[in-house]
């Protein structure tokens, strides 16, 4: 994540609105850098989980408003949503 865009953009993906809408998320905070960025995720884990944030941020995202799907921009550093996810 290298822009304030980006951080807007994982936000969105995060407050998604279908199949894979987290009931437990709380709010964002991201810190973009051209190198390695910061992101801490707040969510309340008795209704949610990593792994479903994981998946909500790698995953494309249909956006019934607009009436399209959005590709995820993001990957996870040893995460794979189609296969098996390393430690």
């Amino acid at each position: 994540m290298t822009c304030r865009g980006r951080a807007n953009k994982l936000i969105l993906f995060l407050e998604r609105d279908d199949v894979l809408e987290i009931d437990g998320y709380l709010k964002t905070e991201a810190w973009p850098d051209p190198g390695v960025a910061r992101i801490r995720i707040t969510y309340d884990p008795s209704q949610t989980d990593p792994g479903a944030l994981k998946e909500a941020i790698a995953t494309s995202y249909f956006d019934t408003w607009q009436g399209f799907a959005r590709a995820s921009p993001f990957e996870i550093e040893g995460y794979e949503p189609w296969g098996d996810e390393d430690g």
